[in-house]
């Protein structure tokens, strides 16, 4: 998908588009009296009225349709606020702190907000919250860039968070779209495949789809293109009109009078595309070969970089209480065998005390004086069976007792945390289960199930 004729056929259609991506502006001029002042759009309001803040810094509310805002850099401090996104995003936690934390950082008047991006793997719930909250930023610029990193590259879902962005920068060596080779790789242990989003239903899916084009066409972005990113089912091809045009359209839609040029996707392959394609269909803007050479594209060379946390916070925090959660669990596992070994135990006692229980006390045809002994030995046997019987439910309750007491606290510790919100009712069910087992042991203790 690299032939000239499909990068002059997108570029000459979205170059207008491009060029005209808006970045918000920081002089404010009223339309009826004139004056003018500089500042920035802090994103608070106060009914219709947003609250912009001045050169010194002070909290001014204004009517935004009162106001013409002229582009410039006059209001804004002297900072660019960076969010770094890298490899696989699948905590809630995580994503909700970017939804909250970028507009705060927007909410400070920076030049920009740079996301980086060095990502292969987002859930399209999550992705689509990210895209949203990146779009909801209308009052300060925000920029994308794909660095060499570690990944080279933004992938599937997360291609369609970095296409939210105002502006779109790669490194000449990376690629958008498709799958990266370093997924199949990665392994996840029990726990944090139950800590990921449930898998999204065929409907859901479609919608996942639709949401993709649809924020192609809000960012003047080639919307077939971008959803060929994730959806391995659509396959593209160039073709040439009856009037001589070029275009891109799904293979089914051709007709007999069109001839098909090039086939761009085959199906059951999600689109890739380098950054030379990424730049020559319009999906992004322009190369960037390092951070400090875009931010001198962007007249932002010697500001001062803010790099926001949040999401590699997000992470160490999981992983501290992941192996928080591992050592507990170990102990469940051992407390738990030893249920297990004590189940066992009884159900042989059970079914000994019964065999027992239903041997004559005196044998058929035998003497008196053998009676006697055999009466005396069974009922001996059978009461030793009886006491260790109540001994093996007496300490199965206190292991159940203990096993209860940390499943409880295993649950409050992790009830605030989101990112275990599923493993969590897991938790839940197994505490159910283990105080079910409880009333249980306790019956058969006042309540023994046969009379012996």
């Amino acid at each position: 998908m690299c032939t000239k004729r499909i990068l002059i056929l997108v570029l000459t259609t979205m170059l207008v588009t491009i060029l005209s991506i808006p970045c918000l502006a920081d002089t404010f001029v009223n339309n009826q009296t004139g004056e003018t002042f500089n500042g920035y759009v802090t994103g608070l309001r106060r009914g219709t009225r947003v609250q912009v803040r001045d050169t010194k810094r002070r909290a001014i509310y204004i009517d935004p349709q009162q106001y013409r805002i002229e582009i410039n850099p006059l209001g804004r401090r002297n900072q660019v606020q960076l969010f770094q996104i890298q490899g696989q995003i699948d905590l809630i936690t995580a994503v909700q702190g970017f939804e909250e934390t970028i507009k705060t950082a927007a909410s400070r008047g920076p030049l920009f907000i740079l996301i980086e991006f060095d990502a292969y793997s987002i859930p399209p719930t999550f992705a689509q919250q990210m895209a949203q909250a990146i779009m909801n930023i209308d009052f300060c610029p925000t920029v994308a860039y794909v660095p060499a990193g570690e990944y080279n590259g933004v992938f599937r879902e997360a291609a369609i968070v970095a296409l939210a962005a105002n502006s779109l920068y790669m490194h000449p060596a990376t690629r958008i779209g498709g799958t990266s080779s370093i997924a199949v790789l990665q392994t996840r242990d029990e726990l944090d495949r139950l800590i990921t989003p449930i898998p999204e239903q065929e409907e859901n899916r479609q919608a996942w789809i639709d949401y993709t084009m649809s924020l192609a066409e809000l960012q003047n972005k080639p919307p077939l293109l971008v959803a060929a990113m994730v959806d391995e089912s659509l396959k593209l091809v160039l073709i040439r009109t009856e009037q001589g045009d070029e275009r891109i359209v799904r293979q089914p839609e051709v007709t007999r009078e069109q001839q098909i040029i090039e086939i761009i996707t085959e199906q059951g392959v999600p689109l890739s595309l380098t950054a030379a394609q990424a730049v020559g269909t319009g999906v992004a803007d322009d190369y960037a070969p390092s951070r400090q050479e875009l931010l001198q594209t962007l007249d932002a060379a010697d500001a001062d970089i803010i790099p926001n946390r949040v999401m590699i916070e997000a992470r160490r925090e999981y992983e501290q209480t992941k192996e928080r959660i591992i050592d507990d669990l170990e102990t469940i596992q051992q407390r738990q065998q030893r249920i297990d070994q004590l189940e066992e135990e009884y159900v042989r006692l059970e079914e000994t005390i019964q065999r027992i229980s239903e041997v004559p006390s005196r044998p058929y045809n035998s003497p008196a004086q053998s009676h006697v002994y055999h009466y005396w030995r069974i009922e001996g046997e059978l009461h030793d069976l009886l006491l260790r019987r109540q001994t093996v439910l007496f300490e199965m309750l206190d292991v159940l007792r203990a096993q209860i007491a940390h499943y409880r606290n295993l649950i409050e510790y992790i009830d605030d945390d989101s990112a275990f919100d599923r493993f969590e009712e897991t938790l839940i069910q197994k505490l159910e289960q283990t105080q079910d087992k409880f009333r249980q042991t306790e019956l058969l203790l006042q309540y023994p199930n046969r009379d012996y």
